[in-house]
């Protein structure tokens, strides 16, 4: 009787044994070994435990059963070892590629196997506690985190699977609701915008809420209603602005009335005398500064300048001069306006000014179009001007002087330019240009 019971004693040990093996069966490297030189082949491992940790020359690279790459299948598996729950149940070395395990290796493989097996479901069951925690707290980016940990250890965990499936739910009604919480401050801001005739900023509103939802009522509606409101403020604008520039003309013309009689009277006594200002050609440059009554703002090797004002305007008058004769004079305007339609009305008053002085133009380009773009939009004259688009230009002779007034731009800026010419000195108005010219270079 005992010996039948030390007998069965033994059967049982044995088929624990055997049944540890399965648990902790070493790495198996398919054959053959024998590649080719220089050439890479695929090598099957196939190991148990499932999800042992593989490492090549100390370097992780997955977990079992995994494919590996090499060039050396020898080399590699000289390095190989695998590694679960603390323990190696088998790893290549020097002396031997590869080989079924030892009796002493499945023991030991055994022993350590039957007890860190047991560690990973401690592991996994206090995981999903702390992601069941995680997801009541509305925490889920970190209750996914550790669903993810559990699916390392257990890929077909369905308690992890399923806790993930509701997160991932979470995680986009969380999302959703965001969404709609954004778009409707965004809805109360362009509202309020609207409500102040901030209609350009409650557009801006209205598009990011039809990024968010391009099929949004509310923004829509919105939308239209403030295009609407955009067109009525324009044509209010428009009819301002007519009001306004015809105030303008008026006083205008009121004032060149009045320049022209100031004119009149003073060319009674001097209009034959001077060609520019109270210059004539061929004064020094020493006679030219006695004329006027202030220092020049600029003095340079052919010219010097002052600052001087027109009919209530600011100009750059400036006069140049060839071996110190007097033979070019020029305003320059140098005021600025924020509607760029205005340098047009000051080109006219210019205009009109010397046709009562000097007659009608020798030569008048009028409204010169080089680009048709902005030709139907009166209201955009300036605009097409200071991209070059428009010129305006007038000619004028006297016995002494060519006179020339030109209204012109390029890269958005704007030069209003009215010049005055010796005859006499033609020839050293042509050299005074050259050298303006060169400085550029």
């Amino acid at each position: 009787m005992n010996n039948n019971v030390k007998n069965l004693f033994l059967f049982g040990l044995v088929l624990v044994l055997l049944s540890g093996c399965t648990i902790v069966h070493p790495i198996l490297i398919e054959k053959p070994f024998v590649f080719s030189d220089g050439e890479t082949k695929q090598i099957p491992i196939k190991s148990h435990p499932r999800f042992a940790k593989v490492y090549v020359k100390n370097t992780y690279i997955g977990d079992a059963p995994l494919k590996v790459y090499t060039d050396d299948a020898k080399e590699l598996i000289k390095h190989m070892k695998m590694e679960k729950d603390g323990y190696y149940p088998i790893y290549g070395n020097k002396k031997k590629t590869f080989s079924q395990p030892s009796g002493i290796e499945i023991s030991w493989g055994i022993i350590h196997g039957w007890f860190f097996d047991k560690i990973p479901q401690k592991r996994i069951t206090a995981l999903l506690s702390k992601a069941e925690s995680l997801y009541l707290d509305k925490k889920y980016e970190d209750a996914i985190a550790h669903c993810k940990n559990v699916l390392m250890i257990d890929q077909d965990n369905k308690d992890a699977q399923k806790l993930m499936a509701k997160l991932v739910e979470e995680q986009k009604m969380a999302l959703e609701r965001q969404r709609q919480k954004e778009i409707s401050e965004l809805l109360a801001k362009a509202n309020a915008l609207y409500s102040d005739e901030k209609y350009n900023g409650s557009i801006t509103q209205c598009k990011r809420i039809l990024v968010l939802d391009k099929s949004n009522k509310d923004a829509q509606k919105l939308i239209v209603k403030l295009l609407e409101e955009q067109r009525k403020a324009k044509e209010w604008a428009e009819k301002q602005a007519e009001i306004e520039h015809k105030k303008k003309e008026r006083i205008r013309k009121e004032k060149i009335e009045k320049l022209l009689d100031a004119t009149k009277r003073e060319a009674t006594v001097k209009e034959d005398l001077y060609d520019f200002r109270k210059t004539v050609w061929g004064m020094s440059r020493k006679q030219v500064k006695a004329t006027e009554d202030k220092k020049p703002v600029s003095e340079f090797d052919i010219g010097l300048a002052y600052k001087v004002e027109i009919d209530g305007k600011d100009f750059l008058c400036a006069y140049y001069f060839l071996k110190d004769k007097l033979c070019t004079g020029i305003y320059v305007f140098v005021g600025e306006h924020f509607n760029d339609n205005l340098y047009i009305d000051d080109y006219k008053e210019l205009k009109e000014i010397l046709i009562k002085k000097y007659g009608s133009p020798k030569t008048d380009l009028g409204e010169g179009w080089l680009n048709d773009l902005l030709k139907d939009d009166r209201s955009q004259w300036g605009t097409a001007v200071s991209m070059g688009h428009l010129v305006y230009g007038a000619t004028w002779d006297t016995p002494t002087t060519e006179i020339s007034l030109i209204l012109r731009g390029d890269n958005l800026k704007i030069s209003l330019k009215l010049g005055y010419e010796s005859k006499e000195f033609k020839e050293g108005v042509s050299q005074i240009n050259e050298k303006k010219t060169l400085k550029n270079f």
